[in-house]
């Protein structure tokens, strides 16, 4: 027992010797709590929705006026078209639309029950269903007051059952199986973690174990020596996504609709900022356990809690929303899932390629130029 302080007061020691660890140990918790307390919710709310009012009728206004007055949905420019709104489908712009036809007050107030025809998102299938749910309640609701307006003016109501009949199409997932919604989010956050951890923890071990300083004497420049480094990580991340895929598809029978060549580029872009986030972890941090440490910060609890993997983004705080926009998974994800679910080209998903490309020239170039100073 007499060695024992001793032995506490040197832990203690190589402790302060590491800042950056001890004070990533601190905050951790603190963001940990700040994340999960607003960002993780069972609640689904400002849900994008597009209503085609093929009538325009105070009865029609007003039924929309419903959608819009429930605080669960979000109304998007109206769409004038079928084929306009196929799109905001296929971009992920919507996760519901709804048709209302011409002739709708006329309809109602003879007493012939009006189809509504409702097609929901199904890419994400729990939200599918509780988006299903709330129109059903939000049509339940209207239907009531319809049918007390109707019969005030004429005893007894017209109508035999209810004024409105749904008619739900689930796109891209009629079956609303989540493993659908699962697989493309598993290949973007085991992209991610891989590629940033393997390259944050690549120049650290080289500073740790005392060859850094050979391989700077090397003709090399030393860019040249951080793409030595960051390729085999990013060849092995990439080798990872296609063995997801494929298990996937094998698997699970997931259907992959899109060109296999529309998802290399985003998927090459996506792993470059990946490396350059690593990289830049690397000149942040003196070891591997802090290096760690920070890459699963950055890197796992962003993917699960602020880029759409398991909770909708829509339904989150806006200022929680706003930081989903500082990591790049968020974009790659909405580019998985269009890609393998619903055939999209790059016309569709040009604003996350673009979004991917920025994140992947400013982490290099950040990166690049950190590792050039620290190491002048």
């Amino acid at each position: 027992m007499k060695g024992l302080v001793p032995l506490i007061r040197k832990e203690f020691l190589h402790i302060r010797r590491d800042p950056r660890s001890l004070g990533l140990a601190l905050v951790a918790p603190l963001l940990l709590l700040i994340l999960f307390g607003y960002a993780i919710t069972l609640d689904i709310k400002h849900i994008p929705l597009v209503v085609w009012d093929q009538e325009g009728s105070r009865t029609s206004r007003e039924l929309v006026a419903r959608f819009l007055h429930s605080g669960r949905f979000v109304l998007l420019s109206p769409a004038s078209a079928e084929k306009e709104m196929d799109l905001f489908l296929e971009k992920g712009e919507a996760r519901a639309l709804i048709t209302i036809p011409p002739g709708f007050s006329a309809q109602l107030r003879s007493g012939k029950s009006v189809p509504l025809q409702v097609i929901l998102d199904g890419a994400d299938s729990n939200t599918a269903s509780i988006t299903l749910g709330y129109i059903n309640a939000i049509l339940e609701s209207f239907s009531a007051q319809t049918l007390r307006e109707i019969a005030g003016e004429r005893a007894p109501s017209p109508f035999s059952g209810p004024p409105f009949t749904t008619r739900p199409r689930i796109w891209f997932n009629p079956e609303l199986k989540s493993v659908y919604f699962i697989v493309p989010g598993i290949i973007g956050v085991v992209m991610m973690v891989v590629a940033v951890g393997l390259a944050s923890m690549a120049i650290v071990q080289e500073r740790e174990r005392g060859t850094m300083e050979g391989l700077l004497a090397s003709p090399l420049h030393p860019l040249a020596l951080v793409v030595g480094k960051l390729v085999p990580y990013g060849l092995i991340a990439l080798i990872d996504v296609f063995l997801i895929l494929a298990t996937g598809i094998l698997l699970f029978h997931l259907p992959f609709r899109g060109e296999l060549l529309t998802l290399i580029v985003p998927t090459c872009l996506f792993l470059l900022a990946s490396l350059g986030m690593g990289l830049l972890i690397s000149t942040l941090v003196q070891s591997q356990q802090a290096a760690w440490m920070l890459s699963l910060l950055l890197t796992l609890l962003p993917a699960i809690i602020l880029s759409g993997f398991i909770f909708p983004l829509e339904s989150m705080p806006r200022a929680v929303q706003a930081l989903s926009y500082l990591f790049p998974l968020r974009y790659f994800l909405v580019v998985l899932r269009s890609i393998i679910l619903k055939g999209a080209g790059f016309a569709a998903l040009l604003p996350q390629i673009q979004a991917l490309a920025l994140f992947a020239v400013v982490t290099l170039a950040v990166s690049a130029w950190r590792f050039q100073k620290g190491m002048g």
